[in-house]
C-alpha cells in the first residue's frame, strides 16, 4: 500500500533520479516542464498556489520515496491530477494504480468531487491505470495535441481500498 505525505526538499534527489532524461520528464510533466529538473524548479512546485504536491512511500517504509503526484485545484470542488511519476523499480506491479488511488482519496477528503488529468496519448500503461480507476477519455487536449484529457466523478471512481485490486 502507498501512503502520501507532503512533498519536500528531501524528495528532490529521488524525483530527479526517476526522470533522468528529457523524455522521462516529458512523460510525467508534459511539455511545459523544462529539463533537467533543478532545485529551483522543484522548489517552485512546493510553493505553487493552488497545488498540493505529494510524495508516496510504502506504508512499510515511510522514509523511502517511491512516487510523486500533485493535485491542482481548478475550482471549489474540482481539481486536476498532475506530475504523476513512480520510481522505475516500482513500475509494472500495480503501484501506479495505488498512487493515483491515494491521490483520489486525498482529493475527496479535500472536497474535490470531479478530477481531470492530461495523459500523453501514447502512454498505454497510464491510460489503463486511469481507466481502471473510473476515469473516462474526454478527448484530445486542444492546447496540447500530444495529450488526452481524462475525467472522473469521484463518487463513481473505484478505489484500490474498496476491494477491486
Amino acid at each position: 500500500m502507498l501512503v502520501l505525505r507532503p512533498f519536500d526538499v528531501s524528495d528532490f534527489a529521488a524525483l530527479r533520479s526517476w526522470a533522468p532524461t528529457e523524455d522521462d520528464v516529458y512523460l510525467f510533466a508534459g511539455t511545459r516542464q523544462h529539463w533537467p529538473l533543478t532545485d529551483a524548479i522543484l522548489t517552485s512546485w512546493l510553493t505553487a498556489e493552488g497545488v498540493t504536491p505529494w510524495t508516496a512511500h510504502l506504508a512499510s517504509a515511510p522514509g523511502t520515496a517511491v512516487g510523486h503526484i500533485e493535485l491542482v485545484r481548478t475550482g471549489p470542488t474540482t481539481g486536476r491530477l498532475a506530475r504523476v511519476i513512480l520510481d522505475p523499480g516500482m513500475r509494472g506491479r500495480g503501484n501506479g494504480r495505488h498512487l493515483v488511488s491515494a491521490a483520489i482519496d486525498a482529493a475527496r477528503i479535500a472536497g474535490v468531487n470531479h478530477l481531470s488529468l492530461n495523459v500523453i496519448t501514447t502512454n498505454a500503461a497510464a491510460f489503463r491505470t486511469y481507466l481502471s480507476l473510473g476515469f473516462t477519455d474526454a478527448g484530445p487536449n486542444p492546447e496540447h495535441p500530444t495529450m488526452t484529457i481524462m475525467e472522473a466523478t469521484l463518487q463513481d471512481a473505484p478505489s484500490v481500498t474498496d476491494g477491486r485490486q
